[in-house]
């Protein structure tokens, strides 16, 4: 009989290895999203058809019948990390926002600041993406 244990800790290791590619003109629809994931949501800029992107974390989800709305918390970019701003940029998006739910990331440890900032392995974003 095989233990369940090592089988989840075979899976993990393979999501740890991963690509994930992300595409703004990915239309995927997302099916599940739950506090705690983290994603890419898409905001379109006050009149105009430019659209932005921040990769963001779950912070919980409204479910009013066939709609779903996602509080998201919104990171700042970086070069390469992703950092929670001083101020939480919270928002209250349509879950058809959500551009790509993205792997755990890894995050730097030691001080509350440090704690702060994430990096996503194995997460390629595309360069014509307008990401901040």
């Amino acid at each position: 009989m095989q233990d369940d244990s090592d089988e989840y800790d075979e899976d993990e290791e393979r999501k740890k290895d991963e690509v994930v590619i992300v595409d703004a003109d990915a239309n995927d629809e997302i099916d599940v999203v739950e506090e705690g994931m983290f994603c890419v949501v898409e905001y379109r800029l006050d009149g105009t058809e430019k659209k932005v992107y921040y990769v963001s974390k779950i912070i919980g989800v409204v479910t009013d019948g066939p709609t779903v709305s996602v509080s998201v918390s919104s990171l700042r970019k970086h070069g390469d990390k992703f950092q929670v701003p001083e101020n939480p940029d919270v928002n209250l998006v349509d879950k058809c926002q959500i551009k790509r739910i993205l792997p755990n990331p890894q995050s730097f440890g030691g001080t509350s600041r440090l704690k702060s900032v994430y990096i996503f392995s194995n997460v390629y974003f595309a360069k014509d993406m307008d990401l901040r």
